[in-house]
């Protein structure tokens, strides 16, 4: 059994999911690192060469290949919530646990980060609004388990979803 970290860029998945896997001896993976490995390319880099379309064609591919795996904690991209056959591949294994933040703590995080592709035609702060309305949906669809990361801190987090896994028989 896997736990998986869906949500919006920002939120912490990444931090959690490795804080996570530390404290419970899982592994860490991350899909946008494995897909930036798969492509040869940094995300920003497969944005400008190839757009978003082959981004999420290699993301399924590498969300498909974790899936199979177990014993780890996953950080998935904000994206992967798009496609219902990453979802699908996710529960098979997976705890889902969705990481919230306000679009003004999102932007605050990760305003000045050039690593992030824009997603929009839009400003940074226009485009977090937008696309969190846009995937709210789909995040909460998916989750199992839902925690606001907005005002709490890295070990705050870590314990509120340590306690929530356990009640539900995991860790």
């Amino acid at each position: 059994m896997n736990i998986a970290f869906i949500g919006f860029r920002g939120t912490g998945k990444t931090t959690l999911a490795r804080a996570l896997a530390k404290r419970l001896k899982l592994r860490f993976v991350d899909t946008d690192e494995l897909i930036a490995e798969k492509a040869g390319k940094s995300i920003p880099k497969i944005f400008e060469a190839s757009g978003e379309e082959k981004f999420r064609e290699i993301e399924k591919m590498v969300v498909k290949e974790v899936s199979t795996r177990d014993n780890q904690c996953i950080a998935c991209g904000g994206g992967v919530v798009l496609f219902r056959e990453n979802i699908d591949s996710l529960k098979k294994n997976s705890k889902i646990v969705l990481l919230t933040a306000s679009a003004e703590k999102i932007y605050s995080r990760i305003g000045r980060d050039s690593n992030r592709p824009a997603l929009t035609e839009k400003g940074q702060f226009e485009e977090v609004r937008h696309l969190l309305e846009q995937r709210k949906k789909f995040y909460e669809e998916a989750a199992d388990l839902v925690f606001d990361t907005g005002n709490a801190s890295v070990a705050e987090s870590v314990s509120q979803v340590l306690r929530a896994l356990e009640k539900e028989g995991f860790a």
